[in-house]
């Protein structure tokens, strides 16, 4: 996947957000064990610890573990959003945070590789997860917000598809955003059993 494709899903999640400016960013974000607020929050560490990751990728420890940054308070998450700001000022730093790790998708050379949990990963693959993270989680804000699931960028859904699930067939054409909240065991998808479990492969194939 692209540089492009990073920002347009920053841009996506940002604008949804942004659309919803009194939003109750409280209230769970849809199957997972956070509020819409800290999910959010972790999209935005997300982009900027990828970015640095990538960035590392000349240096011997991002190539077999994640440089070693810790929040300061113990919490799961390095950076977040100030909790005095509403709507307007996460989605801006969602779009600058993606614009961030776009840059750093751009300059990558084809040789780098640095390591996530789930794979040595070349820049292309750092763009998927980066996607990954920023739509997934979208859905579940946008899910938990509205109280239904939102529809995913098609065009993004079927990139993270085929660079991150090798073990997914193909979607249909327009199947794409269905067949990636399936295959993240948010929903169910007509012939396929429910996921209990599931993981993606973000190895350079």
């Amino acid at each position: 996947m692209t540089p492009d494709d990073v920002r347009d899903a920053s841009r996506w999640l940002a604008e949804a957000i942004r659309s919803r400016p009194d939003a109750d960013l409280s209230v769970p974000a849809g199957p997972v064990d956070w509020s819409c607020r800290q999910t959010l929050d972790h999209v935005l560490d997300d982009l900027l610890a990828y970015a640095l990751q990538l960035g590392g990728a000349g240096t011997a420890w991002a190539q077999r573990d994640y440089l070693p940054l810790v929040a300061a308070d113990g919490g799961f998450d390095v950076m977040r959003v100030d909790p005095g700001v509403g709507v307007d000022g996460i989605a801006d730093t969602l779009v600058a945070a993606g614009a961030v790790m776009a840059a750093a998708v751009a300059v990558a050379p084809p040789t780098a590789r640095a390591r996530h949990p789930r794979g040595l990963a070349d820049a292309a693959g750092w763009a998927a997860m980066a996607v990954i993270e920023t739509v997934v989680h979208g859905w579940d804000v946008l899910n938990g917000l509205d109280g239904a699931p939102p529809a995913l960028p098609e065009n993004l859904a079927a990139g993270v598809l085929a660079r991150l699930f090798p073990d997914v067939a193909p979607p249909a054409p327009g199947e794409a955003g269905a067949t990636l909240v399936w295959a993240t065991g948010r929903g169910e998808l007509p012939g396929q059993a429910r996921r209990t479990s599931w993981n993606w492969d973000a190895n350079v194939r």
